[in-house]
């Protein structure tokens, strides 16, 4: 019986990792969740990422509308916060003066908001893609560089028409519009990607995925 590798690393897979992690859904639980096989050292080094970029995601202002943000992560957000001085630390960290503008430029003033080029994102991001790559093609990455950026005001329909011509895609749906995804795969022998998610029906963030070595079984 062949042992099945970890998704991430070159090692033996005992675990399933939750591609996005389960706190990023309202509780009951949706019942189709994305699984990846992992091993222990991978999916336990991943918990500190996954409350802090949560927690931010769904503070956003295109997000914090979405029902499950309303009905269960709000509150649980508020109670991680009050519980966890670091990540309380961490979060407040995050925060700096931005200019808002209207869709012509206008200038409006400052307000708060978050900074995500962070090594929290960085991580989770990358994870996400491999994770991604191997759920819709099978393929796993010991090892592999990511490109990530959040799309202000993006429409995922309007993406996926224009790069459907491009490329092949895959396309999902995890819970009521709590995080979709399309992905385009490029030539198989080198296995480059291109990952597009959306979370809480807000926030929208496109990922490139170039592998440096891949994983064999």
């Amino acid at each position: 019986m062949r042992t099945k590798r970890c998704t991430y690393c070159a090692g033996h897979a005992t675990t399933s990792d939750h591609i996005p992690p389960k706190c990023f859904f309202a509780r009951p639980l949706p019942k189709r969740l994305i699984t990846v096989p992992a091993c222990e050292s991978c999916n336990s080094s991943f918990g500190e990422d996954d409350g802090f970029v949560r927690n931010i995601l769904g503070s956003l202002v295109d997000s914090e509308d979405h029902p499950d943000v309303i009905k269960d992560l709000r509150h649980r957000l508020r109670r991680s916060l009050t519980r966890d001085q670091k990540l309380f630390k961490r979060t407040l960290l995050s925060l700096s003066e931005a200019e808002v503008r209207t869709g012509a430029g206008l200038y409006l003033g400052t307000a708060q908001a978050f900074n995500l080029d962070q090594p929290q994102f960085d991580r989770f991001f990358k994870r996400l893609a491999r994770g991604l790559l191997f759920h819709c093609t099978g393929t796993k990455l010991a090892d592999c560089l990511i490109d990530w950026r959040p799309v202000p005001g993006a429409n995922l329909a309007g993406l996926a028409r224009q790069l459907e011509a491009i490329r092949p895609s895959h396309a999902g749906r995890v819970g009521d519009r709590v995080f979709d995804y399309l992905g385009f795969v490029a030539d198989p022998d080198c296995m480059g990607s291109l990952w597009i998610a959306r979370f809480y029906a807000g926030p929208v963030f496109i990922m490139r995925l170039d592998p440096a070595l891949l994983v064999g079984e």
